[in-house]
């Protein structure tokens, strides 16, 4: 069995619309009459695209490179210099995954290789399978969501935690079979709470784990665990390894209310500044330089002037209102000489007729 899993430097290889690969070198034994190769073709979300496929193409040795056609189209050969060597063709299943069947009909030793175009529309991921044997090619592989790998949690001391939510993408070709059973301890003060039967290609789900709560002085290596996604996959122990980690926080300060009393306090002072005894003259903000009587009254003279006019005329008026039994004594005010009105040449005239009829 020659098993390989790729691509080998990244968990997926990125191909924009219309872009190719290089070509990517896998083995083949020497004696081995059949190859089998399983590719999925990954969409940006965890679902299946269902779009173009990608164009295969493959090249054993130094001979030209072949393009795959899908069944039911007859196979292509493939030849290594003049020679066919071998023939393939490939064949759609569920998932956007996509099965490569070579037959090889001269054995030998040579290089083979693998060139994948994304004939679709949309930026896609490839992730791809070798291996003599067929049911070897549905391997998972797991892709943390957005590509983390470490995840905490955190309470008061003594308090119960958060759950930690890890949602699992299966960007293999093989479906995703997690292994441990919910309430495995984990170490760390972890167990593993929940997980899924099975995660088909292209498709995610979640694995819910639980975190004891923290104690004042617990070892900082008592605080958090990795923990290895138990599979039934060849995948590496580091692709399935994610770190699980918790912390315990102290509760915040008490407030304090006496700001709120001392700023009560400050205003009463004030207060009381203002409201000083007798004899304690008040403090008043100073005006700097002369005052101009114009800017308070307007124009001086003229304006003190036109206001008592404009007095009399509104005493003159309101008097005619109030009957004479009523109105205040104003001889003895200072107000009696303006409240009379002004003698006009008339009015003369009729007090010098009184004064000769009197006398």
């Amino acid at each position: 069995m020659a098993f390989g899993m790729f691509p080998k430097d990244q968990e997926q290889l990125r191909l924009l619309p219309g872009a190719t690969s290089g070509l990517v070198e896998f083995t083949v034994p020497k004696t081995a009459g059949k190859m089998f190769l399983r590719i999925v073709a990954v969409g940006s979300g965890s679902e299946p695209l269902g779009g173009a496929a990608p164009a295969i193409q493959l090249r054993a040795g130094s001979g030209v490179i072949a393009t795959v056609p899908a069944k039911p189209a007859e196979d292509v050969p493939i030849h290594d210099e003049n020679e066919a060597v071998a023939k393939a063709s490939w064949t759609r299943e569920s998932n956007d995954v996509f099965k490569v069947s070579i037959a090889i009909s001269k054995k030998a030793e040579r290089k083979w290789r693998l060139r994948i175009t994304n004939e679709d529309v949309e930026e896609l991921g490839f992730v791809w399978v070798t291996s003599t044997d067929e049911a070897e090619t549905l391997q998972p592989r797991i892709s943390p969501a957005e590509r983390r790998r470490s995840f905490g949690t955190q309470a008061l001391f003594n308090k119960p935690l958060p759950v930690i939510t890890v949602v699992v993408a299966n960007i293999g070709p093989g479906a995703l079979r997690i292994t441990d059973p919910p309430d495995t301890d984990l170490g760390g003060g972890f167990s593993l709470m929940a997980r899924p039967n099975k995660i088909d290609p292209n498709h995610a789900d979640s694995l819910v784990f639980k975190a004891e709560p923290v104690t004042p002085g617990t070892p900082e290596d008592e605080l958090s665990t990795q923990y290895v996604i138990g599979t039934a996959s060849d995948s590496t122990a580091d692709e399935r390894t994610i770190t699980l980690s918790r912390r315990g926080t102290s509760p915040p300060p008490p407030v304090n209310p006496k700001p709120a009393k001392d700023r009560k306090d400050n205003k009463d002072s004030k207060d009381q500044e203002i409201e000083k005894g007798p004899g304690v003259p008040p403090e008043y903000t100073g005006v700097a330089g002369p005052v101009d009587v114009d800017s308070l009254f307007g124009a001086g003279e003229e304006s003190m002037a036109s206001q008592r006019v404009q007095m009399k005329k509104t005493f003159t008026a309101l008097a005619h209102f109030i009957p004479p039994e009523l109105r205040p004594d104003m001889s003895a005010t200072p107000l009696a000489r303006e409240a009379e009105p002004e003698a006009g040449p008339d009015d003369a005239g009729e007090a010098e007729d009184r004064q000769r009829e009197g006398g």
